[in-house]
């Protein structure tokens, strides 16, 4: 019935996970699907809100600002690195097309 489908989606969103950020000195919660949401932005080459590129390390990875835990951490730079290959080839592309 239609409750029971009400009560099955509460449940669904009392089960999403959340890391613990902190941001200067206040603790705030970063859903799992923000990062989810930069991932996805950093595979299209593009910088996302918590996830940025850095050019002096050549790589995509959480803003320094940010603290998360060690597994997210882990899990975004593994993640990233899809965006990381994107920007090598339209490098790629870019010089091969400027010839």
């Amino acid at each position: 019935s239609r409750a029971e489908g009400q009560r099955g989606e509460r449940a669904s969103l009392r089960k999403l996970k959340y890391f613990r950020i902190k941001e200067r000195d206040d603790f705030q919660s970063l859903h799992e699907r923000d990062l989810v949401r930069d991932v996805l932005f950093v595979s299209q080459g593009i910088d996302g809100k918590y996830v940025k590129f850095f050019p002096t390390e050549d790589k995509f990875c959480i803003d320094p600002q940010y603290s998360v835990s060690a597994q997210a951490q882990e899990l975004t730079t593994n993640l990233c690195e899809i965006g990381w290959l994107y920007k090598r080839l339209q490098r790629a592309v870019d010089a091969f097309e400027s010839e």
